[in-house]
């Protein structure tokens, strides 16, 4: 009889408590507690493990995961373990909660580091705590890696590059380095408890856990840097770019100085080696001249305020490039020819205050995702787009941009169009080719024309603020969009609701917020859940009354 039939035939009729720690392969769960039929009534199974995949592969659907020590449990096992007691003088406060802290609620690291700690002078101890903010404990490193080491070498390339750079980057700027989909390989260090997912999308790690894969890039070249697969310590970064020590191995770099610096003798021709680079940010640093060269197997380049046009370099092919920033780029006067970077996704120059034109080849690049301009106040136009894949369009704060642009075909990925503080007092007939588009917000400012024969079904949220001529345009704009459900009329000049507004029986919100002029509202949509009315100084007696009397106000009146 095999073991399993064995373990099977003596325990199916009793009730038993089975713990199964640190659990790592499926055959040990299949071995040891292969099915429900196993055990008798009321029998409980208890599995740790740091792989989530093998318990939903068994079948186990109740799974706990475990929270870390909480600040008064991290204190009492530390002071255990490190003075043997639980009192300890308060003169130790400070250097105790450091140590706490840099364990981050981790029993393991608590253990380690209290016993580290244990029998060695108060006054080394901040010491042994700097040591060990740069090279983590290797009691605590080798247990952590464990997971690490688990992994093929894709995954443990991802895991290496969220590590490094997560603290700055959204999975998006790491999901640029690779040709292929990462969701399984992102699962998978999910699964074996690496990372976390946040529900806005971000990537979570334990500082320990972030501490080891630094470490593993730190000792790819313990004394030099520029060997290294990944740079992120701006000391590092300084000297390898001063002294053009950039190699072949060298795939992202981060730099995010703490102070502003200088670097004065910054060599031209400092990124000309690193040929494999593909992720480049630099914020926060004050270059003295900017770079002569940029390697072809860049994918991301972000440069804040880069000394120099920027555009002359980039005007040959970057096959490779997905994402370009040049956001606070005060030197920056025109985007030219960017047909060089076809696979482009996302372009940023925001806050660029001096640029004062674009390119129209920028309108063309089939797989851009995302065009940010926001904030360039001398921009006074802009190029007509045929952007199949854009999501996201930015002309917010471009002050001086007097036409919205020309949209050439069709367009159905994009959902939001906010032109806020522009100068646009007419829009094309064109922007019925965007499709897609859910939500539309203006500010004018003044007048505002729309095209008469443009219909946009899909549209449902409208903002049409500090619109002089709203009276006019609104019963248009109510046909325009005849399946609205959020409208935005505030700091118009609108002195009654029109009795065309009873007709939008798909509005459910209407926001009033100071319109001065505004006397009567009782032309109030049939389905109206919610109203705001906010400092509306003019309204008549029954207005006012019905505002105060309507179940579904939202948004009281200030008078």
């Amino acid at each position: 009889m095999s073991k399993i039939i064995f373990i099977k035939e003596r325990l199916r009729r009793k009730k038993v408590l089975l713990i199964l720690d640190d659990v790592d392969e499926l055959k040990q769960l299949k071995f040891l507690a292969g099915g429900f039929d196993w055990f008798g009534r009321n029998s409980r199974v208890i599995i740790s493990t740091r792989d989530k995949s093998l318990l939903t592969c068994h079948g186990i659907e109740r799974i706990y995961e475990v929270e870390g020590l909480n600040c008064g449990e991290s204190l009492e096992l530390f002071k255990q373990v490190a003075f043997k007691t639980k009192k300890v003088d308060s003169i130790n406060d400070d250097i105790v909660n450091r140590a706490i802290s840099y364990a981050s609620g981790l029993p393991l690291a608590i253990d380690v580091i209290g016993s580290n700690l244990a029998g060695t002078p108060i006054t080394e101890w901040e010491s042994i705590l700097d040591k060990y903010k740069r090279i983590p404990p290797h009691d605590i490193q080798n247990i952590l890696k464990v997971s690490f080491d688990g992994l093929d070498e894709e995954q443990k390339n991802l895991f290496l590059d969220i590590a490094c750079f997560s603290k700055w980057f959204d999975l998006g700027k790491i999901r640029a380095n690779y040709d292929h989909c990462i969701k399984h390989d992102v699962r998978v260090l999910v699964d074996k408890s690496l990372i976390k997912i946040h529900r806005f999308g971000n990537v979570i790690l334990h500082d320990l856990i972030e501490h080891m894969g630094k470490e593993i890039v730190r000792k790819e070249s313990p004394d030099h840097p520029e060997k290294r697969s990944r740079l992120w310590f701006h000391k590092d970064i300084v000297e390898v770019l001063e002294q053009n020590k950039g190699t072949s191995e060298t795939k992202m770099i981060y730099l995010d100085c703490p102070s502003k610096e200088v670097v004065k003798n910054l060599n031209g021709d400092a990124f000309k080696k690193m040929t494999k680079l593909k992720t480049l940010v630099i914020k926060n640093a004050y270059f003295s001249e900017g770079s002569h060269y940029f390697p072809n197997s860049l994918r991301v380049l972000e440069w804040e305020k880069y000394p120099s046009t920027p555009f002359s370099i980039l005007n040959k092919k970057f096959e490779n490039m997905n994402v370009l920033k040049f956001d606070k780029c005060e030197y920056l006067t025109e985007i030219s020819n960017v047909s060089g970077l076809p696979n482009l996704e996302k372009i940023s120059f925001e806050n660029c205050v001096n640029l004062i034109t674009i390119d129209n080849s920028i309108g063309f690049l089939s797989k851009l995702e995302f065009l940010n301009a926001k904030g360039c106040k001398k921009l006074r136009s802009f190029p007509p787009l045929k952007l199949p894949s854009l999501r996201h369009l930015d002309l917010m704060d471009c002050e001086s941009l007097q036409n919205f642009p020309e949209i050439l075909d069709k367009i159905e990925t994009l959902k939001v169009i906010d032109i806020l503080r522009t100068s646009i007092r007419e829009i094309p007939v064109s922007i019925q080719n965007l499709i897609g588009l859910v939500s539309l917000y203006f500010d004018a400012n003044g007048k505002l024309m729309f095209p008469s024969i443009c219909n946009m079904p899909n549209v449902q949220d409208v903002s049409l603020k500090a619109i002089s001529n709203l009276s006019l345009f609104l019963p248009l704009a109510i046909m325009r969009f005849a399946n609205m459900r959020f409208l935005d009329l505030s700091r118009s000049d609108i002195r009654v609701i029109p009795e065309c507004l009873k007709e939008c029986t798909s509005l459910h919100e209407l926001m009033l917020n100071y319109c001065y002029s505004l006397e009567d509202i009782s032309a109030l949509p049939p389905n109206l859940q919610r109203l705001s009315a906010v400092d509306c100084k003019s309204l008549n007696s029954s207005s006012k009354s019905m505002l105060l009397n309507k179940v579904l106000l939202y948004f009281l009146p200030k008078y």
